[in-house]
């Protein structure tokens, strides 16, 4: 057979390059789960053991298969809404939603002073939802202190809340329009099937795990460093489905 690595060559030495996890929904399409990290598949045989001493000595005589299974555990590092949807198993996605968020800007001002102008970053939802304070922290003002029209806010001149050129601090609502929204655990079953794909670097085995009837649950802490990759833990649990749990396919290439 051409091309056949049967015997044992360094060829058959794997290190994955190209390895994908796709995930078809129940009624819907597949959705590549993108860039993963720390993937490892479990297949799980569980076995009943009787042993005999009819003969004087603790022998094994029987040993039967009571449970088999298979889990992938993964983490997923891109980040987009998708994703996010698994690992809080969100429920049913609604679009277009307008969303208060709080915000927190840090403004120079500019102007004469006792008249000096601050530029938001957004219009802010009422009048009385806005706080400001001084760069250092050290003075707290109120709405006496400022007017504000749309996103500019102008200090009072008589009660001016800081030189041209200083910084401010302002934390207020706005509105943000066309979110996607999801409920949080909303969802009780997250079922489907998987196709987890595997290419080695330099040619190879190809592999292809494929499970026809699969559940996605959170796995574990959702990771949300500083100064790092943020990243969504997953376990992929698979079950029979007509007496099988699927196929696993290779190709030499």
């Amino acid at each position: 057979m051409s091309g056949y690595l049967g015997s044992n060559v360094s060829r058959n030495v794997q290190i994955p390059h190209g390895v994908r996890l796709m995930f078809q929904r129940t009624g819907g399409s597949w959705l590549n789960l993108g860039d993963l990290s720390e993937v490892s598949v479990t297949p799980v045989a569980e076995f009943l053991e009787q042993f005999s001493t009819h003969d004087g000595k603790n022998a094994l005589a029987k040993r039967l298969l009571t449970n088999r299974g298979i889990t992938i555990e993964c983490t997923l590092n891109e980040i987009n809404g998708d994703n996010l949807q698994l690992a809080f198993q969100g429920g049913a996605t609604t679009s277009s939603v307008t969303k208060q968020i709080a915000v927190t800007d840090v403004v120079s001002g500019s102007g004469a002073l006792g008249n000096v102008v601050y530029q938001l970053s957004d219009t802010p939802v009422g009048v009385s939802s806005i706080t400001a304070s001084s760069e250092d922290g050290d003075t707290t003002y109120d709405a006496a202190d400022f007017t504000l029209a749309g996103s500019e806010v102008t200090a009072v001149p008589s009660r001016a809340m800081d030189a041209p050129g200083l910084t401010v601090h302002f934390s207020y609502l706005t509105s943000v329009t066309g979110m996607t929204q999801f409920e949080v655990l909303g969802d009780t079953s997250i079922s489907g099937k998987v196709q987890f794909q595997i290419r080695n670097m330099e040619g190879g085995l190809a592999q292809v795990l494929e499970l026809d009837s699969v559940t996605i649950a959170p796995s574990g802490a959702i990771s949300t460093p500083i100064d790092a990759i943020q990243t969504l833990p997953l376990t992929v649990t698979a079950q029979v489905s007509n007496g099988s749990f699927g196929n696993f396919y290779t190709k030499n290439i």
